[in-house]
């Protein structure tokens, strides 16, 4: 996965990820911490801890489901439908790391 794809997934300068990826400025940021949990996600894919601890997707579910176990299966199936419009992350033999940092 190149700067590039990584900053628009992102919503992010490619000169941000740069900086970040170089472990220039490694101050706590958001943006930081979104970069290593993109590279997370790429290698381990998401966690049940990580949709558990999403604030925004719990609250929709919370709103949104009934109880029932009829409906929890139909919004699993509307939000895996969703996952047709997202791009899939690159397979896990992509690196997030710069090429000059690779080791192939």
């Amino acid at each position: 996965m190149s700067q590039t794809q990584i900053a628009a997934c992102l919503g992010a300068s490619q000169a941000q990820i740069s900086r970040i990826l170089r472990g220039h400025n490694l101050r706590p940021s958001r943006l930081f911490e979104e970069v290593c949990l993109l590279a997370e996600r790429q290698s381990l894919g998401v966690t049940a801890e990580a949709v558990c601890q999403n604030e925004e997707l719990i609250e929709a579910l919370r709103e949104t489901w009934d109880g029932t176990a009829v409906h929890a299966r139909a919004l699993a199936t509307v939000i895996r439908s969703l996952s047709a419009l997202s791009s899939p992350l690159p397979s896990s033999s992509s690196s997030v790391l710069p090429p000059k940092n690779r080791k192939e």
